[in-house]
């Protein structure tokens, strides 16, 4: 089965102030999206400014790379446009013979004491992972019990001396499941 991103979400044209927005909800500079996407910096850069205006396919590379990232554009009335953030993140608690990879499917489950439990769908793994931080930016996005998703994104382990090793793990919420992403907004 070919899992598609909803019709409605892809209907609405991207404008350079979505862009630029997009940019600044995932903290991506000019030179992060035109390595992401393969659209040259001068390109994007142009288009912000509203100098230029890319062709279709070039529209189509910067909101692919958007929607990769877990961003999606949807037209609320005709006249308003809000993105839903469909990424998240947890901090996982690897073993030796753990392994995260970009691209597996993911489930997250409640674990004991506040934590949560990554059950890795496609390495058949379930893997501890820290609960919600109490505070912070980012929060917000933060791991949920229910949760489902592919993984785009995981950081180099790194030791932690009370956890041992750790990672971010940042996946996109499920394309079926977009409407766990509206309800968060």
């Amino acid at each position: 089965m070919v899992r598609t991103i909803p019709d409605d979400l892809r209907k609405v044209p991207l404008t350079a102030e979505d862009c630029r927005s997009a940019r600044a909800l995932l903290g991506w500079g000019q030179e992060d999206l035109a390595a992401r996407s393969s659209v040259p910096r001068v390109t994007i850069s142009r288009f912000e400014k509203g100098t230029s205006t890319p062709v279709v396919k070039t529209l189509e590379a910067l909101r692919s790379t958007f929607e990769s990232a877990g961003l999606y554009l949807k037209d609320v009335d005709g006249r308003h446009r809000v993105f839903i953030n469909a990424s998240c993140w947890l901090v996982a608690f690897l073993k030796a013979s753990q392994q995260i990879a970009i691209g597996d499917r993911i489930k997250i489950d409640e674990g004991p004491d506040e934590t949560l439990v990554l059950r890795n769908v496609s390495r058949n793994d379930d893997i501890r992972a820290a609960g919600a931080p109490l505070g912070g930016q980012w929060r917000y996005n933060y791991a949920r019990a229910g949760d489902k998703g592919i993984v785009y994104e995981v950081s180099p382990p790194r030791q932690d001396p009370d956890y041992g090793d750790v990672c971010q793990v940042s996946y996109r919420l499920d394309p079926f499941d977009i409407e766990t992403a509206i309800r968060r907004a």
